[in-house]
């Protein structure tokens, strides 16, 4: 089927001057760009300039006329990933040429032919994502060869400093019968493109993955057609492989039936990697006359195709057209259903007197790939004035009713996560909440438009209690813009306070480059790569026939639990995380203050890290060299060590009963002391009591003070910059790939 639509194209030189109309296109071959595409139907055309050209919107426009489509044939447009090129194939005077035009300061360059293009038959441009190569399919000599091909093969240039090299012919496993055309690279290096090869199944789409440093034996895959009855051809793969544009003719749903005119088609693969059937894309795109060469520019936003549409249209012109459609035709993806915050309400806002059930902020089981990308910062708006509170138990200040000054930068990795640049408890500058942000998700649904959508967990702890609420916000963004931002909080780790909050805040984007994104966005793919498997709790009697799974959990009201489960052999069963309005989406980020754990394991694992690097005579250190603010105290710290403040054995406390829980009305003060002079003075009140190391006292101050001569031992060894806290994260967290989370802690 190759070689007689190759056949087409020719005849379309020798009966130009008598083509009616109507007469088909009919190429070869076609662009595969290296995008994934946008997701969402759009009636607004962009109210900004892409190429320095005022995009098209529902409807196709001829892509420069006069410019790049002429009375020529043109067909498959390639961009550079840089925007300031690009590439198409010209057919005139019997010859096809790769021709390119350039952005420079004064402006688009008028098309002229590529420097490696002109001599012989060029066709089907594909630059790669990273602009280092351009893939062509091409007629010229074969190696050892001084006479053009009969067929057609792939060749590709590669970019120097002083622009493409020369040519050179792409090694296959194997030669096609019928040449190679179309080619195209996924991002993870995979080839794409049409060939023949009889010993696997004769003409058709073709993939061959890289390994090795070469390209490997192909494998035919089954979506596209080769028959006498249809023809599918020039076919542009997503760059995760997830769908497939491409031209056919013969269909019974062409606009055209004829066998003779094609239109343009949609395959999407499904999550098993199986391909579910094509669908025409409709008469958004496809006419009574002929669209061919489909493609995409980079950032997904628009379609470019081949068309002779119109009366006195004789040969094709390029069109473009916002492409967000595509995705709505993708049986995968799911939209609003009843759920609420839908583009509309996010766009213009909505009344609302309290959260939603936390679906609406939850990424479909089956998340279509985002077409935007988000890197820069969001800023909310009016978070004082925007924030609502609803007491569910408890009292909290009037202050805790709004969100403390949101303004963060974001990355996004290419497997759809939205990564703060900023993890870890965030000291902010708002009374009563510091803040925790985590990684949220982005994803596709129909309904959204040219927006992509994104919701990330977030959590409001209490300034000196430590209490966390745990929240989840959402919008909508394309490559300049955002959508209101719906938050709302719905659960929390304490007894004595409990509180709905949320709001519908005005936000901005501000995108630019985030520095150090690689970086990040590597560090989040070794923690994920780090984490424990987890599985539902459900799935804990699948594997173990027999377990009760109904133990778990019990005893606890459900709406006053925060998670649970259990780790058996490596896997993390999970339970489920409630919230006052359904299940929490993030359940892996869902903060659970352990408070006394947390300060009892993080000086044990210091001192123990010391005595490892140091010495264990470090255990044995009298705090009173190295916290000189004992010298105020009514107590007794002569003789007492560092494992005698890590026991919580110093022989000075209040208490009078053998184990207590050292609550005195001087503990309080400690508690809401600050700055550091005051909580040191007050961790220093308790009179001697006992001899150290012979009675054990709860006292929260022990650690405290522990933390304090740590510190200060540290910074004896490695200088006045050392930092207690930091030197656990560098030398036991990180190492144990803990993530960021662990990486910041209250001073």
């Amino acid at each position: 089927m190759i070689t007689k639509r190759v056949l087409l194209l020719w005849l379309i030189f020798v009966l130009a001057s008598c083509a009616t109309p109507t007469a088909p296109t009919a190429t070869p071959s076609s662009l595969t760009a290296t995008v994934t595409p946008t997701s969402t139907p759009t009636s607004e055309p962009a109210t900004t300039t892409f190429l320095d050209e005022a995009p098209p919107g529902a409807e196709p426009a001829v892509f420069r006329p006069g410019s790049v489509s002429t009375g020529a044939i043109e067909l498959s447009l390639a961009l550079h990933p840089d925007l300031r090129e690009l590439y198409f194939t010209r057919l005139e005077s019997g010859k096809a040429i790769i021709w390119f035009s350039q952005q420079t300061d004064s402006g688009w360059s008028t098309p002229e032919p590529a420097d490696f293009s002109g001599k012989y038959n060029d066709v089907s441009p594909f630059v790669t994502s990273d602009g280092q190569q351009l893939y062509f399919a091409s007629m010229r000599p074969l190696a050892g060869s001084s006479v053009p091909s009969p067929q057609y093969h792939i060749w590709y240039v590669e970019t120097t400093a002083a622009g493409w090299s020369e040519p050179a012919q792409l090694s296959l496993p194997i030669e096609s019968a019928t040449g190679e055309t179309s080619p195209t690279l996924t991002r993870d290096g995979t080839l794409y493109y049409m060939a023949d090869y009889p010993a696997f199944g004769g003409s058709g789409l073709y993939r061959a993955r890289h390994a090795g440093g070469a390209f490997q034996t192909p494998e035919r895959l089954d979506v596209l057609s080769q028959s006498d009855a249809i023809v599918d051809v020039e076919p542009f793969i997503a760059p995760d492989g997830s769908f497939v544009l491409f031209y056919s003719a013969g269909r019974a749903d062409n606009f055209t039936p004829n066998g003779k005119v094609g239109d343009l088609y949609i395959a999407f693969q499904d999550n098993d990697g199986k391909w579910r059937p094509p669908q025409n894309l409709g008469a958004r795109v496809n006419s009574e006359a002929e669209e061919s060469t489909p493609t995409l520019s980079p950032d997904g936003k628009y379609l470019f195709f081949a068309s002779n549409r119109g009366v006195s249209q004789r040969f094709p012109d390029l069109y473009w057209i916002e492409a967000s459609f595509l995705q709505t035709l993708n049986p995968e993806i799911t939209g609003r259903g009843e759920l609420p915050l839908s583009a509309k309400d996010l766009l213009n806002g909505f009344a609302f007197d309290g959260p939603v059930d936390e679906a609406a902020l939850t990424p479909p089981t089956n998340a279509v790939p985002p077409v935007q990308r988000f890197e820069g910062r969001l800023e909310l708006h009016g978070e004082m004035e925007g924030g609502h509170i609803e007491m569910v138990r408890g009292e909290l200040e009037p202050a805790h009713a709004y969100l403390p000054e949101f303004d963060f930068a974001f990355v996004q990795s290419d497997d759809g996560y939205l990564v703060p640049v900023q993890r870890g408890q965030i000291i902010a500058e708002h009374p009563l909440w510091n803040l925790i942000l985590e990684p949220g998700r982005v994803w596709q649904e129909i309904g959204d438009g040219s927006y992509s959508r994104a919701s990330l967990p977030f959590a409001l702890i209490t300034k000196g209690g430590n209490a966390t609420f745990n929240g989840t916000l959402t919008f909508l963004f394309d490559g300049q813009s955002v959508s209101k931002v719906w938050y709302q909080v719905t659960q929390e780790t304490t007894t004595y306070s409990r509180a709905n909050l949320w709001g519908l805040l005005d936000a901005t984007y501000h995108p630019g480059t985030v520095g150090g994104a690689a970086q990040l966005q590597a560090d989040f793919a070794a923690e994920l790569a780090g984490r424990l498997l987890t599985r539902p709790l459900t799935a804990l009697a699948e594997d173990y026939p027999g377990v009760d799974i109904s133990a778990f959990g019990r005893g606890v009201t459900p709406a006053h639990r925060t998670w649970y489960g259990v780790v058996v052999n490596g896997i993390n069963y999970m339970g489920e995380c409630q919230t006052r309005f359904g299940q929490y989406p993030y359940c892996e980020s869902m903060r659970a203050t352990s408070y006394s754990t947390a300060k009892s394991a993080f000086v044990g694992v210091a001192l123990l890290r010391l005595a490892q690097k140091y010495g264990s005579e470090v255990t044995s250190l009298l705090i009173k060299d190295y916290v000189p603010e004992y010298a105020a105290s009514p107590g007794d710290w002569e003789q007492v060590t560092f494992n005698h403040t890590l026991d919580m054995s110093t022989g000075n406390y209040f208490a009078t009963s053998f184990m207590e829980d050292d609550d005195s009305e001087t503990m309080g003060v400690f508690f809401g002391a600050q700055p550091y002079s005051e909580r040191i003075a007050a961790a220093f009140t308790a009179p001697h009591a006992a001899t150290p190391g012979t009675r054990w006292v709860y006292r929260t101050s022990d650690t405290f003070i522990l933390t304090r001569a740590l510190h200060n031992y540290l910074q004896s060894q490695e200088g006045t910059e050392a930092d207690i806290y930091r030197f656990v994260v560098d030398e036991v967290y990180r190492p144990l790939g803990l993530g960021p989370g662990a990486y910041t802690t209250m001073r």
